[in-house]
């Protein structure tokens, strides 16, 4: 969901205070008068007063002391063949240690001999490989050329292994081994390779996820419904299937929003889109990868700076290219200053540009509720401007004169349309290993990222759409059935089963500026633990049946204990037979306990599928709100989150 835009810790909200109350009621007036936010930053950035926020960068820098001593601990814990251990403490030895010191290449290759222990192959050849990057002494190059031989053997890599432990035995020339100890070890490589020869096709076999140490391949997400859009290509950053029509404001009540042209089905795949700006909590700097978020299992580490980490070489080398290489040395004063992470992204949507560039327009023209502010929240968004824009400068990449002033008045624009445009980007965690942890699993908050795209879908209690992420990248199918011409809405925080309505809408005019008019708030939808009374009623669609009767939008309910089969609708005067649709009701029941069945077993995909069709069933006969419809959405967005999203299990590294 969106998340929140205001600092509650950290030096700034202090700073601000003090700037408030110095400002004059004239000087506040003379704000409030100003009509853009380029201006709004340049009458606030010409205040003394605004630059009295801390402004010295110390670095989270490198430590060569603590690295070494992290690094003894996990040699330690190796030779006690603790490996889980001693992988942990050469990843914080990594972390520490200066890139020029000699050791790093070291400290990779002990935890690669760690992770080769463990089994964990394909991450000890990523060792390997920083290894040699970072120059491994010459002399003990047969060390790791024996391990990378032997893992790419554990892996079938079978050509690649014939040819590493072939240069296993040309380094061991250069090694301290004495003579006797060399001659063995080659006659022992030798043996390995003469194997290879005794088979006439030697070749390297398709690498499974589970090889290159993924827990699970996400699935493809499918083919999107009708194809892709002809025109709304999610601004370059993914697909948007053509069945949907992208509105402009209509009115100050609907706004933007996205409805179908087509008749939607529950599953069918909407948008695919990586996002525009993403950023990493703080908290899961060094548990994350800093570039795509996902759980770190062998990091490498930032160059310069120890405030962060990559799952690989391929993700810092992005990050250095893009973000990183202007936020390393500012990210310390960013966190300390108690910046909310929608902060951070202002800053970085201006980092991630080449210096003086503007973020797209598919960004910037996003909603802001400029008009609607009150003084002090510009103010403060504002006085935030400044402090970015420092950092900014500080890093070489905002300039100074008019180049800077460009500059604040966008982060000013992009710290109020993050507000409302956000969204939570989050990951599965288990309490119990899978299957039996699906039903107590539950979804972190690892970071927010912006989508231009998936922003112009509105809000509404019982959502349209279910959405999960790989790593960073969204993915959006329908979550039930929607007519052509209907709006396609997603949910921010606010459903109508878990919350009661009172609360959602208090939450959602709080956070978001808007009172929720979708259909669970009108008709005052109950909560889940509600459905669980028999109300005596049930709310069937009006189907008359035959080819010249057109189905009309009335919902008849019919008494639990009726025994007239065929009743009338008070709108178009027609019978429905709820016979038909009370067999379907018998049928959905023995339905669910085999989808619920191959969901406890782990079988999410075949669960997927019963679990949609019985909605399918459901959503022919009833009208929600009712039980069984509303558990079986539930599991439908389990199964699809479970199915997108890397799952963790508490407790395992």
């Amino acid at each position: 969901m969106p998340v929140a835009v205001d600092s509650e810790r950290g030096f700034f909200r202090a700073a601000h205070r003090r700037l408030s109350e110095a400002l004059s009621a004239q000087q506040v007036d003379e704000f409030a008068a100003l009509g853009s936010d380029e201006q709004r930053f340049q009458w606030l950035w010409d205040q003394r007063l605004a630059h009295e926020t801390p402004c010295s960068f110390t670095e989270l820098g490198k430590d060569l002391e603590q690295a070494k001593q992290f690094k003894d601990d996990g040699n330690k814990a190796f030779q006690k063949e603790d490996y889980a251990t001693a992988v942990r403490l050469y990843t914080k030895s990594i972390l520490h240690m200066p890139v020029d010191s000699g050791d790093l290449s070291v400290v990779h290759a002990n935890r690669s001999a760690a992770l080769y222990h463990r089994g964990q192959y394909h991450l000890a050849l990523q060792d390997i490989e920083q290894a040699l990057e970072l120059g491994y002494p010459k002399h003990l190059l047969y060390k790791v050329y024996d391990r990378q031989a032997r893992c790419l053997l554990a892996l079938k890599q079978h050509l690649s292994a014939k040819d590493t432990f072939q240069r296993t035995i040309s380094a061991l020339d250069d090694s301290p081994l004495t003579l006797e100890r060399r001659r063995k070890w080659q006659m022992d490589v030798q043996i390995m390779v003469s194997m290879f020869t005794k088979f006439k096709d030697i070749r390297d076999e398709p690498l499974s996820p589970a090889q290159i140490g993924q827990p699970k391949a996400p699935p493809a997400p499918g083919r999107l419904l009708r194809g892709p859009h002809p025109r709304q290509r999610a601004h370059g950053r993914g697909l948007v299937s053509a069945a949907l029509r992208f509105h402009e404001a209509l009115d100050e009540e609907v706004g933007r929003h996205v409805t179908t042209d087509d008749d939607v089905k529950a599953g069918d795949l909407l948008l695919t889109e990586r996002p525009a700006v993403a950023v990493l909590l703080q908290e899961r700097a060094l548990t994350h990868c800093f570039e795509c978020f996902r759980r770190l299992r062998a990091p490498v580490a930032c160059p310069r700076c120890s405030a962060v980490l990559f799952c690989s070489a391929a993700c810092r080398t992005q990050a250095e290219r893009t973000h990183h290489a202007v936020e390393c040395s500012v990210l310390p004063l960013l966190w300390a200053s108690g910046a909310s992470i929608t902060c951070l992204m202002a800053l970085r949507a201006i980092a991630q540009l080449p210096k003086g560039a503007a973020p797209p327009a598919s960004v910037m023209s996003l909603v802001t509720h400029t008009a609607r502010r009150q003084t002090e929240d510009l103010l403060h968004r504002a006085h935030m401007a400044v402090f970015l824009a420092r950092c900014l400068q500080a890093a070489g990449h905002a300039g100074e004169g008019d180049e800077v002033l460009r500059t604040g008045g966008r982060l000013l624009t992009l710290l109020q349309l993050l507000q409302f445009n956000v969204h939570e980007v989050s990951e599965l965690e288990l309490k119990v290993p899978p299957p039996r942890g699906y039903d107590s699993a539950t979804s972190n908050f690892v970071g927010a990222a912006l989508y231009p795209t998936l922003a112009l879908f509105n809000h509404s209690c019982d959502p349209g759409v279910v959405r999960y992420f790989n790593g960073t990248t969204v993915v959006v199918h329908a979550a039930r059935g929607l007519r052509a011409g209907q709006p396609v809405c997603e949910n921010y925080g606010f459903c109508y089963s878990n919350r009661p309505r009172q609360e959602r809408l208090d939450a959602l005019q709080r956070q978001y500026w808007f009172r929720c008019c979708c259909q669970a708030c009108e008709e005052d939808w109950p909560l889940l633990r509600d459905m669980e009374n028999d109300t005596g009623v049930m709310r069937f669609r009006c189907d008359p049946g035959g080819a010249s009767t057109a189905r009309c939008s009335n919902v008849i309910i019919v008494p639990t204990d009726t025994t007239n089969f065929m009743v009338q609708c008070s709108a178009c005067k027609q019978h429905t037979n709820i016979l038909k649709g009370l067999k379907a009701l018998q049928d959905t029941d023995s339905m669910l306990k085999i989808a619920q069945s191959l969901l406890s077993e782990g079988n999410l995909t075949d669960a997927l599928d019963r679990f949609l069709k019985i909605l399918s069933l459901l959503e022919d006969t009833l009208v929600p709100p009712f039980k069984d419809y509303t558990l079986c959405q539930d599991k439908i967005r389990m199964c699809m989150v479970a199915l997108g999203e890397d799952v963790i299990v508490s407790g395992t590294s």
